[in-house]
């Protein structure tokens, strides 16, 4: 199902990927997932203090508006995207939990005795910290 997309978004999300390698470099992992611009949606989600799958559900729930008007019943107007929007968060913390077990299962390499305190943790390096 095709999906609609503000004008300029694909240019948009390259030019935020160079920048971001400009500035951390190549060997910094940037998720690939992208959440759409749903503003209406995002603004409902807010407003009810419902994260966007818990939006999407109650969309999907709800009587049409048109159903409502007929029958009398209270109209809800959800967003469009709210599915949408939903299904990009779910992929999105897909692809960070995936990159966090990732990093789960490879194993640690000791700190040196001469760098690392027994009391202190140690500090990440930028690229473990970002990526």
């Amino acid at each position: 199902m095709p999906t609609r997309v503000v004008s300029g978004a694909s240019v948009v999300e390259a030019r935020a990927r160079a920048d971001l390698e400009q500035l951390l470099g190549v060997d910094v992992a940037v998720f690939s997932q992208a959440v759409r611009f749903a503003q209406a949606a995002a603004v409902a989600c807010r407003g009810s203090g419902r994260t966007a799958t818990e939006y999407a559900q109650a969309a999907s729930e709800a009587l049409p508006w048109y159903t409502a008007k007929a029958t009398g019943a209270p109209v809800q107007r959800y967003s469009s995207a709210a599915a949408g929007l939903a299904a990009d968060y779910r992929a999105l913390a897909d692809e960070v939990l995936g990159a966090l077990a990732g990093r789960l299962a490879r194993p640690v390499p000791a700190a040196s005795s001469a760098s690392a305190s027994p009391t202190a943790p140690a500090t990440p390096s930028r690229r473990e910290a970002v990526g």
